[in-house]
């Protein structure tokens, strides 16, 4: 188990559970990739977006979940606030239920960031997959 960071990743090899963070422009090349990805895979796909109308319908396999984090919508305040606040709260809690458990029961974790990521949640995510 650890952090992965491929340049042009294989999609077609990944097991385990894998994570795709980012914003709706990045939305398209996630579809892409979950499409290779082996339905045995977990995957999960967290999008944060300025507003409700950035939200739109995707049609993805059964093994992917989408998750849409629209800002202000909530009422979760955090001290970072603004943009990325919302995706790096939810990136922190799927790395701690599938990064973190018990070496016991370790899954192999792939973790994806866009590339407008803020650098406190790459650096985030990185500690914590890596930390199993």
């Amino acid at each position: 188990m650890g952090f992965e960071y491929h340049a042009d990743p294989c999609w077609d090899d990944l097991d385990g559970a894998v994570l795709f963070a980012g914003d709706p422009d990045d939305l398209d090349a996630i579809v892409e990739a979950t499409d290779r990805i082996p339905y045995s895979t977990h995957v999960t796909v967290l999008i944060e977006a300025v507003s409700p109308v950035q939200v739109r319908a995707v049609e993805l396999a059964p093994h992917v979940s989408l998750t849409w984090l629209v800002r202000g919508e909530s009422g979760i305040t955090h001290p970072a606030g603004g943009r990325g606040a919302r995706l790096g709260i939810a990136v922190h809690a799927w790395c701690a239920e599938w990064a973190c458990m018990d070496a016991t029961v370790a899954v192999h974790c792939t973790v994806w960031l866009g590339p407008r990521t803020s650098p406190h949640i790459v650096r985030m995510a990185r500690a914590l997959v890596g930390a199993g």
